[in-house]
């Protein structure tokens, strides 16, 4: 089974109020395994976009699929760069430190850039989980 991931994070501020979109999908049925928006607290973009990941990878262990061919949908260079690409990170250590190790559990994922806003359906929806995730914690303080 090849399981297709869309990740996108978003900060109000930057840093600010943060939120994880992730979706989940089995390429051949297109079948949705898992759809989820994660309110992350005060954080920054990239912080955001990391935590997407953390998130995404933490579900698919869930479900028992790090044995899987994955591929990583994200409009995050960022992120395709530092963890396919051995980019030095130069903030955020701990917790690109922290994805890297959890990465070792996943031999067979491969990270794809996406155009962010291009009507990926994917992406498109990975980014409004992450908005609306984001926005459901506009009260809170920086």
């Amino acid at each position: 089974m090849m399981i297709e991931v869309y990740i996108d994070g978003s900060s109000k501020g930057n840093p600010g109020p943060g939120g994880a979109g992730i979706v989940i999908k089995d390429h051949v049925s297109q079948e949705t395994i898992g759809i989820h928006g994660v309110p992350l607290g005060v954080v920054t973009n990239n912080q955001a976009e990391f935590l997407a990941l953390k998130h995404a990878l933490a579900e698919l262990k869930d479900q028992l699929l790090s044995g899987s061919p994955i591929n990583i949908f994200t409009d995050s260079t960022l992120v395709v760069g530092i963890f396919s690409q051995n980019w030095k990170a130069r903030a955020n250590l701990d917790l690109v430190v922290e994805i890297k190790t959890i990465l070792m559990e996943f031999p067979r994922v491969t990270f794809t850039h996406v155009r962010g806003h291009n009507g990926d359906p994917g992406n498109e929806l990975a980014d409004s989980l992450a908005q609306e995730a984001a926005e459901s914690q506009k009260g809170i303080k920086k």
